[in-house]
């Protein structure tokens, strides 16, 4: 993609709008919508010339929300070398910053092809319109291209692309985080094996309610090209259980804390469906979960650190504290998930790659990925082996 010669100065005058609506009422936006569009729906694609399959007869995929690849050398070696994550031949990630000043400004995604020797496809969500969060704000430099999205890696070839914006249920434009655009999902036809199968992307809305995020999920089984070939989703769902994006919302999810005990919210946390609803909706359209992932946590939270920890005055806050110190600060959840249709999940030892000197595994979640000590994402990568 070309980006326009006056990319800043049409930045600058985005943020220069205090809100949406005055935005898309302007003279601006009536003239530079539509290339502001094509920014956020571009496909971003590189192609590997010698791509070599890790393993032969069985398919293994990895989703990580890599927190937009600050640790990029890293994942990068756990993709050669980690002795389950460097068997697959196609990876799904969230989380991924192009031209973004805290990761150098580069194109993560395509630096991940280059360096595993895979097709690579990728897609904004959102054209960052801050440099981040935190200490982020404070790096010396600025953006270039300033996107942020959703990739997917495959050392099978990537026939064709699609891209689904998703109902927006969450005003970014207006949120300490700036940004323009909306959640997404990615849909890509890959040749595994002379058969076509599916791969969704996909990261859906945090800060606000269940219904928003199965509102999301719906569109993208709506989107679907058709109903004969596999298809597996992947991605950050964040099914948190939880209602978020008001006063009233935070209150009720206080009273839920205080009023359950930390193992009985430990256990929703994991096995979110009876809170979120497009467990249901997927069901209903042939999709399932529960033979695809181990149910393990695959993020961890602190309660001091959420958007709505920051807004509460100090005496409630300590309030608050006191009465959630059983959960010791932090909340675990099972936000990472694959769904699938048409399509097996194998066990451990179900089958044996000989080549590859590789057996299937069951699905699995894989914690502890550490760098320096520091988390190499705030996300677990999750693993699921396919038959073909």
């Amino acid at each position: 993609m070309i980006i326009p010669t006056n990319y800043k100065e049409l930045l600058n005058k985005i943020r220069s709008f205090d809100t949406q609506e005055k935005l898309y009422k302007s003279s601006f936006y009536a003239k530079e919508g539509d290339l502001l569009d094509s920014i956020l729906n571009y496909v971003w694609q590189q192609t590997c010339d010698n791509t070599q399959l890790r393993l032969n007869d069985f398919l293994r995929i990895t989703h990580w929300n890599i927190e937009r690849g600050k640790h990029l050398d890293e994942i990068v070696k756990l993709f050669n070398n980690h002795p389950i994550l460097k068997a697959s031949d196609i990876i799904s990630l969230n989380e991924v910053d192009l031209g973004m000043n805290r990761t150098k400004n580069l194109n993560i995604a395509f630096e991940l092809g280059k360096k595993l020797g895979m097709h690579t496809v990728y897609v904004a969500e959102f054209i960052e319109l801050t440099k981040g969060i935190g200490q982020e704000l404070k790096l010396p430099g600025e953006n270039q291209e300033s996107l942020h999205g959703n990739a997917i890696l495959s050392r099978y070839p990537i026939l064709s692309t699609k891209v689904v914006r998703l109902p927006s249920c969450f005003n970014t434009f207006e949120f300490s985080e700036k940004r323009f655009g909306e959640r997404v999902a990615l849909i890509a036809e890959i040749e595994v094996k002379k058969q076509k199968l599916w791969l969704v992307n996909t990261h859906l809305e945090v800060r606000y309610i269940p219904l928003c995020r199965a509102a999301q999920f719906n569109a993208i089984l709506d989107a679907l090209p058709d109903q004969n070939n596999p298809v597996v989703i992947a991605g950050d769902l964040n099914v948190s259980t939880f209602k978020r994006g008001s006063a009233f919302y935070s209150f009720t999810g206080f009273l839920r804390l205080v009023s359950s005990t930390p193992e009985k919210i430990a256990k929703q946390l994991r096995h979110p469906a009876k809170y979120e609803p497009l467990f249901s909706i997927a069901k209903e359209k042939g999709f399932e979960y529960e033979s695809y992932n181990d149910m393990a946590v695959t993020c961890a939270t602190t309660i001091s650190g959420v958007d709505e920890a920051k807004k509460t005055p100090n005496w409630l806050q300590t309030l608050i504290d006191k009465r959630l110190a059983p959960y010791k600060n932090c909340l675990e959840f099972r936000l990472d998930y694959f769904f699938a249709r048409k399509i097996k999940a194998l066990k451990s030892g179900e089958l044996i790659d000989n080549k590859a000197n590789t057996t299937s595994i069951s699905p699995l979640t894989i914690s502890g990925l550490l760098k320096n000590g520091e988390q190499v994402s705030d996300h677990n990568p999750i693993v699921c082996d396919f038959a073909i």
